[in-house]
């Protein structure tokens, strides 16, 4: 307890720490990332900051999901508007305090699978002008170089260690003061340099199996052309800033509707094709009513209890439900609402989730949390069939389109999400769907898988660096803190957590 940064008596905080104890003793004279770094939190904007497809975008809405993939990509921040709370960035040449420097390093300090994940600000495009959510803390590290910082804190031990910080609350949290204790090994400049050069490999590695990832509704899109003959009509070349709205397209919704969503190209494309096929709603192929989960009570790591599992969004993964993402809960949460073998469950809030659609195959009941809805169609078959469909351009785009335009978090009501149209070839087909879908997923490698597992390579190349620098004591023992196998057993342990 006299280790830590606070009085702290909860046990992720020992677990975590005790993996790497022999790690972190052997860095030599370490510095504090507090005594290096001066500490400031992202700004929270409101929803009515994101820009609509046909407004001007003048900057970048850097989230937690923004640094999930590592590198930083345009495609996984929210564009944002100019207007009052945003005007700083109305200057396109201009650099407030509130959008991100080249010497600041972001590190999520909640509302992550680990908090303490980071993210260099060098990797900004100097083009960008981009701005971090209120989730993110800003490390300003001055003179010494962001990358290689950033290749610390991203190191298995590291994120060991940050995740024991953080351990202990009913929300996982970093705060400037616990993050002022992290020791940062004390390297010269070159091995600063020649850290960063091979966390930037890394990096590349990163954004390309990120594009690889982007084709899974690509390959769902081939699927259903290939089996039920539907080819999507052309978009138009570049984005449509202006369009006619007939009063008839309106009145299609259930409601009122005169969003970019609803009127969006790619959902007005789908529809239209779909008007040319026999097709039924979604809520009619389901043998019970659709529900929407419940909150489960969480059983944290090392505490103990039963083992009930819980789904949560991220525990859907490229049209199944992945049981090494399930979060630990009791038998009763699972009795109280249960899914089982065959079960859809769709993410009805989020942006970047809403309509993600997985197939639970496991041979135990789990439930699911608030966010997911269950739809039971009563055959496995129909399910992976429909899961191929909602995770196509087709459902994606239906789903997405009927999301709520005018909410602060964007969602989907149950009722849009029945309101799916569902080709009447997919039951006649749904045999030859379902095993084309089902050989899809079985062959498909989740990005953060690679990505894990290329950065525990990494991590062992970096601390070879720091030790040949003299940054660490050699450690004695057959057992080396800093091997690439202690490095993917302590990713196992972070990933999945019960977050």
């Amino acid at each position: 307890m006299a280790g830590s940064v606070a009085i702290r008596l909860d046990p992720k905080l020992y677990q975590h720490h005790q993996r790497v104890r022999q790690a972190v003793s052997s860095l030599k004279n370490p510095l504090r990332l507090g005594s290096i770094a001066d500490f400031s939190n992202g700004l929270n904007l409101p929803k009515s900051a994101y820009a609509d497809p046909a407004d001007e975008v003048v900057g970048l809405y850097l989230s937690v999901r923004g640094l999930a993939n590592y590198a930083f990509t345009s495609q996984l921040c929210n564009p944002l508007r100019s207007m009052s709370k945003t005007e700083f960035l109305e200057d396109p040449n201009g650099r407030s305090d509130l959008t991100v420097k080249k010497s600041e390093v972001l590190i999520t300090r909640s509302r992550a699978s680990a908090p303490g994940l980071a993210m260099s600000g060098s990797e900004v495009d100097n083009a960008e002008i981009v701005v971090p959510s209120g989730f993110v803390i800003r490390a300003n590290v001055g003179a010494f170089d962001p990358t290689f910082i950033t290749a610390i804190m991203n190191h298995p031990v590291w994120r060991s260690y940050t995740a024991g910080l953080a351990a202990g609350k009913s929300q996982d949290n970093l705060s400037h003061d616990l993050l002022e204790y992290v020791p940062i090994p004390d390297a010269s400049r070159r091995a600063q340099e020649s850290v960063a050069d091979t966390y930037r490999e890394f990096l590349r590695f990163a954004v390309q199996v990120a594009a690889e990832d982007e084709k899974f509704a690509a390959a769902c899109d081939q699927i259903v052309g290939d089996v039920l003959g539907l080819e999507l009509r052309a978009l138009p070349p570049a984005r449509v800033r202006h369009r006619a709205v007939p009063l008839s397209e309106v009145a299609e919704a259930r409601t009122v509707r005169l969003d970019n969503r609803w009127h969006g190209a790619e959902f007005r494309s789908v529809i239209l094709t779909l008007l040319e096929v026999p097709t039924r709603p979604l809520g009619e192929l389901l043998v019970e009513n659709m529900a929407k989960g419940r909150q489960p009570n969480l059983v944290l790591e090392g505490e103990e209890g039963d083992n009930g599992q819980a789904a949560a969004t991220s525990s859907l993964r490229f049209g199944v439900v992945s049981e090494e993402l399930l979060k630990r809960t009791t038998a009763d949460c699972v009795a109280a609402f249960s899914v089982l073998r065959g079960d859809l469950l769709v993410a009805m809030d989020g942006d970047g989730s809403v309509g993600k659609c997985a197939v639970y195959g496991g041979a135990e009941p789990i439930t699911a949390d608030s966010h997911l809805a269950r739809l039971r169609v009563g055959y496995d078959d129909r399910a992976a069939a429909l899961s191929c469909w909602l995770n196509s351009t087709w459902g994606q785009a239906q789903t997405n389109g009927m999301m709520s335009g005018a909410t602060g978090q964007t969602q989907l009501s149950p009722d849009d999400l029945l309101s799916v149209r569902v080709p009447n070839s997919l039951l006649e087909h749904e045999r030859e769907l379902a095993k084309r879908f089902q050989s899809l997923t079985a062959a498909y490698v989740p990005a953060h898988h690679k990505v894990r597992a290329q950065l525990c390579e990494t991590s062992a190349a970096i601390a070879a660096l720091l030790l040949a620098d003299g940054a660490l004591i050699p450690t004695r023992g057959k057992d080396d803190p800093w091997s690439l196998k202690e490095n993917v057993r302590l990713m196992k342990r972070i990933y999945p957590s019960v977050r």
